[in-house]
C-alpha cells in the first residue's frame, strides 16, 4: 500500500541544516530524517535562469507569479533550458563529502513545470527542453551509489500551469489569474 508522507520545510535555502520540521502520518518511518540532521535542498527549475526579458527576475522561484508570465511565454524558457553544469555524480559526491545525509529537490514547483519525464503532462524538462534528459533519474542513481536519501519537493496546492488550481491564502488568490482569470469557475484538484 502506498503511503504518502508530507514534509513541510521551514527553510527554502539551498542548504537545509536540520531545522526543518516534518508532518508525517507515521513518524517511525522518518527516523532517518531525525538522524540525518544535515542535507541539501535544491530549488531548481525554469525559474533558475535568473532573468526575464533581459532584466533581473523578481520573486525568485515565484517569478512566473510575480511577473504574471503567460504559460505560453514561460514555456519558451524551456526551449533554451540546457543545464550544462548539471552533474548528478558531482553534486551528490560533494554533498556526501560535506557530511550530508539526504538531498531534497523540487521535482515540480508552483510553476507546474516538472523536472522529470512526467507521463501525465508534457510541460516538463524531457519534452520541452533541448536537453531531453530526466535529471531525477541521474540524481536517484547517484544518491543510491553514495548512500544518500533522495527526496522530492512536489507542489500540489499551487500549479500555475493548471486552469483549475485555486489557492486561497488569507483571502488572497494566488492561482494563475492572468491566463485563467475566472477563479469562481475553477475546480480544485482532488488528490
Amino acid at each position: 500500500m502506498l503511503k504518502i508522507y508530507l514534509a513541510s520545510f521551514t527553510l527554502t535555502f539551498f542548504l537545509v541544516i536540520g531545522i526543518a520540521s516534518a508532518q508525517c502520518i507515521n513518524t517511525d518511518k522518518l527516523d532517518w530524517w531525525k538522524d540525518g540532521k544535515f542535507g541539501l535542498f535544491l530549488h531548481w527549475g525554469l525559474y533558475s535562469v535568473g532573468h526575464w526579458n533581459n532584466a533581473p527576475q523578481k520573486g525568485n522561484e515565484h517569478f512566473m507569479y510575480f511577473e504574471r508570465i503567460p504559460i505560453k511565454d514561460y514555456a519558451k524558457i524551456a526551449e533554451t533550458f540546457y543545464p550544462t553544469q548539471f552533474n548528478a555524480e558531482l553534486w551528490v559526491l560533494r554533498a556526501k563529502k560535506a557530511g550530508m545525509k539526504y538531498i531534497v529537490i523540487t521535482a515540480k514547483h508552483h510553476d507546474g513545470f516538472a523536472m522529470y519525464n512526467s507521463p501525465s503532462n508534457n510541460f516538463n524538462i524531457v519534452n520541452l527542453s533541448p536537453w531531453h534528459k530526466d535529471p531525477m533519474v541521474d540524481l536517484a542513481k547517484a544518491c543510491k551509489k553514495y548512500g544518500l536519501k533522495f527526496c522530492f519537493y512536489y507542489s500540489l496546492g499551487r500549479d500555475w500551469e493548471s486552469p483549475n488550481t485555486v489557492w486561497n491564502k488569507i483571502g488572497a488568490k494566488s492561482g494563475n489569474t492572468w491566463d485563467y482569470p475566472n477563479e469562481s469557475k475553477k475546480l480544485p484538484k482532488i488528490y
